[in-house]
């Protein structure tokens, strides 16, 4: 769809070490990706975000040694499909202590995953859950938008205006 629509890029994430994934089907999922031939392809781990249910209770989190086997595979994987990397970050509590990394094909890097990475410009977020970056002189300021779309969009005007107040 993305192509039929005249995109001429296609991104797509995966995450290693999700609640109850196995290798195989991380294996699974990743050969579904490389199948479609995006640009780039952005191989998460995932990291627990303090204060999160999975991170208090835990639940069916593969082992670092399964979540090594699914990072070596896309490795190998995404190698061989004439992808490279072309950045790498890490970010608190990820499982195994492994990273993220940005996988391309020759000419397709994606300077907007890198301005994200790196922080370096404002993104302007929409819709119920999502979280605006404003970048300035090197500051960095959040504001996230109400997880729940009624609840978003009760107070649509009154994001709208806090928005334009810091730009």
């Amino acid at each position: 769809l993305v192509r039929e629509a005249g995109f001429p890029y296609a991104n797509m994430d995966l995450i290693a070490g999700l609640p109850l994934d196995t290798a195989e089907g991380f294996r699974r999922s990743l050969d579904q990706v490389v199948a479609m031939a995006p640009e780039n392809v952005t191989v998460h781990t995932l990291a627990l975000k303090k204060g999160s249910r999975l991170m208090a209770e835990g639940g069916g989190l593969p082992s670092p040694g399964e979540v090594s086997a699914m990072l070596d595979y896309a490795w190998e994987t995404l190698r061989g499909a004439g992808y490279t990397p072309y950045y790498l970050y890490r970010q608190k509590y990820m499982s195994g202590g492994f990273e993220n990394v940005g996988w391309c094909r020759p000419g397709g890097e994606s300077l907007y995953n890198i301005c994200m990475m790196e922080e370096l410009h404002t993104v302007l977020s929409l819709g119920a859950g999502g979280v605006t970056k404003f970048v300035e002189n090197g500051v960095v300021r959040r504001m996230a938008n109400p997880k729940y779309p009624q609840e978003y969009l009760r107070t649509i005007d009154t994001i709208r205006a806090e928005k334009a107040a810091w730009v």
